[in-house]
Order: structure tokens, then C-alpha cells, then sequence
């Protein structure tokens, strides 16, 4: 079941990866007890696959709990196996992206390069494994603003991945966004813009809409929308990106909120005051109504906002404060 859900993994099929990994994980659990060495890496593994899928959050609980796990099967491959053996190096490559996606870059940049630093005297590791460093390295180059290098390792990266798995696998997507944000960063915003549609449209097709790449390449791309000043087309993705997020985080979730921020600041660049207006309106009615739900208090808060905004004495000047990962 292990090299099975190895196999789904490589391939970029992670629900199957997922399902085999998870199922690998109880079997150990079962058979050997949750201290087990086993044990622990196949949680390790399934959590790997629940991070590519884009669930871990929802999954596992949080990165805090991944974390948690990974450098306790990190210290006992230390201890029990040595640093140059495989499932060592994959946990030392595995803690640098749970660190990366927790924005902590100075210790994630460290261990990537400790795992790059040994993977020649790793035996057993697969071609696609070797990349994973670079492809963290390349992410943080760029939030840190080492545009050159960022850009550097994400093409030689993009080359190597194309050539190994092909132009449509999630590493290599996901080696393409690394370029199309660096570019963002630097300003170069209409190579930008090209790229991130060819991302969007790719990860689509392989992933669907609805996983979070995918909503996260449509994301980062309206963002540099709205710096372009095209606010006409940042407006459809917004709008889309607010009923989406209304019916999956409700009226007062900080993604519904962040969405609808956006959104009545785009109309409010076009001057469609009376669309923003309506737009707040309306959000404010729904966080009354589930409010009313919960406790008098927060019903006579929401009460309040609504009010206010229904007589037209607010109107947003800004997402402020809000921002993305994008």
C-alpha cells in the first residue's frame, strides 16, 4: 500500500496519495502502537499528501500539529538512522516547507539547504525529491525579495520538472506561479499577468476549480488585476470570489470579509457608489441575521454596523489591513 500511495503521490493524483497514505498510517497504528518509528513516518506521509491536496488545515487541524509530528520523526530518524539516510533527508526537506508555508523563512531557508547540501550523499531519493528544495528555496527568495535568485532557481527548476514530469504536473505549476509572483514583485506586471493565466488555466484542468492552487492562482491574479488598474475584470473574479466564500465561510468569515473589501473598493474605483453601497448592505444584513442566531449581545452589535451602513454613513475606502498570500 506504501509504494502505491508513493506512486499516486509522484503522479500528482494526491486524493488517491491521500487515501493509500491514510490507510498505511492506520494499518501501522493498529499493528504497532503511535510511538511506533513506522508509525509516525506514514503520518508523516499522509500529511505530506493532506498539504498537497491543500487540506491540512481542515484535515489534520493546523501546521502547528504537522510540525509537531514532523520534527519528532525527524529527531528519532537523527537518532535511529543518521542524517544521510532517505527518510532523514525527506523529514529535514518536509519540516523547511511546513516552516515556508508558516512564513517562518529563516529557519525553512536553512534546512533546504542542509537538504540540498546532502542529497548527493543521500542514496535512494527520486528526481522530483531532489527539486523539492529548490522549489521551497525559490518561494522564499521571493518573499524576501531576492528577485534574482528567486527567479533563477524557479526557471532552472521549471526546466528540470517540464523535463521529468511533464508541463502539466502540480510541481511544475507550481514552479511556473513561483515565476509568475517574482515577476509580480518586481513590477514586470505584464509578463506576470500571462503567466499566471497560463497557471490558472493549467491548474484547472489537472486540479479543478475548487482546489486551493487553483483558487489561489485565480486570487493572485486578480490582485495584480486591481494594481493594473483593471478593475472591470477584478470585479467579475471578486464577485465570483464572494459568493464562493459567503457560502463556505458565512457572511462574517474573514475570507467572505476579505472578499467583500475588494470588491466594494473595485466598484468604488469605477464609481459605482450605489453597487458598493448595497454590497455592504447587504453583508451587514446577513452578519445581523447570524448574529440574532447566536447571543443578544452580538445581535444588538450587529444591529449597530448594520444600521450604520444601511443609512449610508460608511463606505469602505480600501481593503485595509487585508491582504493575501498572493
Amino acid at each position: 500500500m506504501n509504494e502505491l500511495a508513493k506512486v499516486y503521490h509522484s503522479q500528482g493524483k494526491y486524493k488517491e496519495a491521500e487515501r493509500w497514505h491514510q490507510a498505511v498510517f492506520e494499518a501501522n497504528r493498529d499493528a504497532l502502537g503511535t510511538d511506533s518509528f513506522a508509525t509516525l513516518a506514514s503520518g508523516l506521509s499522509w500529511i505530506n499528501a493532506l498539504m498537497a491536496e491543500g487540506r491540512i488545515a481542515g484535515t489534520m487541524g493546523d501546521f502547528a500539529k504537522a510540525e509537531a509530528l514532523t520534527r519528532e520523526v525527524l529527531q528519532k530518524s537523527l537518532n535511529d538512522l543518521g542524517p544521510r539516510d532517505p527518510d532523514t533527508w525527506r523529514s529535514i526537506d518536509f519540516l523547511a516547507w511546513v516552516l515556508e508555508r508558516q512564513f517562518r523563512f529563516s529557519g525553512a531557508e536553512k534546512l533546504s539547504r542542509i537538504a540540498l547540501q546532502l542529497y548527493h550523499e543521500v542514496p535512494g531519493l527520486e528526481e522530483q525529491e531532489v527539486l523539492s528544495p529548490k522549489r521551497c528555496l525559490s518561494l522564499i527568495c521571493s518573499y524576501q525579495v531576492r528577485y534574482n535568485e528567486s527567479r533563477d532557481l524557479s526557471r532552472l527548476l521549471q526546466g528540470n520538472l517540464e523535463t521529468s514530469l511533464g508541463d502539466e504536473h502540480p510541481l511544475t505549476l507550481e514552479a511556473q506561479y513561483a515565476i509568475a509572483f517574482s515577476l509580480r514583485r518586481e513590477g514586470k506586471f505584464l509578463e506576470s499577468q500571462r503567466l499566471y493565466r497560463k497557471v490558472y488555466n493549467k491548474r484547472m484542468k489537472v486540479l479543478g476549480e475548487s482546489h486551493p492552487d487553483t483558487w489561489n492562482t485565480a486570487s493572485s491574479l486578480t490582485y495584480l488585476l486591481y494594481r493594473m488598474n483593471n478593475f472591470e475584470e477584478a470585479i467579475v473574479w471578486y464577485e465570483k470570489f464572494f459568493w464562493q466564500r459567503l457560502e463556505i465561510y458565512g457572511a462574517g468569515g474573514d475570507k467572505t470579509m476579505n472578499a467583500c473589501c475588494w470588491l466594494g473598493d473595485c466598484y468604488q474605483k469605477l464609481g459605482r457608489y450605489d453597487d458598493a453601497l448595497r454590497l455592504y448592505q447587504q453583508i451587514a444584513g446577513k452578519i445581523r441575521m447570524a448574529h440574532e442566531e447566536e447571543s443578544p449581545a452580538l445581535a444588538q452589535q450587529g444591529n449597530q454596523t448594520y444600521n450604520y451602513i444601511r443609512k449610508g454613513k460608511m463606505l469602505f475606502h480600501g481593503p485595509s489591513g487585508l491582504g493575501t498570500r498572493s
